[in-house]
């Protein structure tokens, strides 16, 4: 019989998120701020600043725009995201385009990311 132990390390992370949505008519307005930090392991902390803004052009379409950037602090390299996004509703069928591009992904340099996605959804 083989016993095997295992040490095992106490690790603690502070995470914090603070927000707010601001809606005024037809617009709506949306900021946030993350912070982790991490007790056992130097160099992994991480601060996230997202905002974002929306327009309801009417009761059908209505269109987005959001920045999401990480800041790693054992990482010279923020990641930065940038999307948009498009709605359009008619009855039981919507139609959503969004469309995004991002750099320093994982906080690593050269590392980058576009995406556009279509969605159509029916409900009856």
């Amino acid at each position: 019989m083989r016993v095997q132990k295992v040490k095992q390390t106490v690790k603690e992370i502070d995470h914090t998120t603070v927000g707010f949505v601001y809606n005024f008519g037809p617009a709506s307005v949306g900021y946030q701020l993350n912070d982790e930090d991490d007790s056992a392991a130097g160099g992994t902390d991480l601060e996230t600043e997202i905002y974002a803004v929306s327009f309801m052009v009417n009761d059908n379409f209505s269109i987005s725009y959001g920045e999401h950037n990480t800041d790693k602090a054992s990482s010279a390299v923020d990641q930065e995201i940038e999307s948009v996004q498009a709605s359009y509703s008619m009855g039981g069928m919507s139609i959503n385009l969004k469309d995004s591009e991002g750099t320093g992904i994982a906080n690593t340099a050269g590392q980058t990311s576009e995406t556009t996605e279509v969605l159509v959804t029916f409900a009856f």
